[in-house]
């Protein structure tokens, strides 16, 4: 998946324990460019 945007909010790196061992993750919510604005939520996890 590609698309172009900014960077709208960085939100809080979120830690936790599974059955596995220790867990993170982050998400960003960019903001689209084009006619209509839209925004995008983007996790990251490792």
């Amino acid at each position: 998946m590609e698309f172009e945007g900014t960077v709208f909010k960085v939100l809080p790196v979120v830690k936790g324990t599974g059955a596995k061992g220790e867990w993170k993750k982050q998400e960003v919510v960019f903001e689209l460019t084009g006619e209509f604005s839209r925004k995008v939520c983007v996790g990251f996890w490792g």
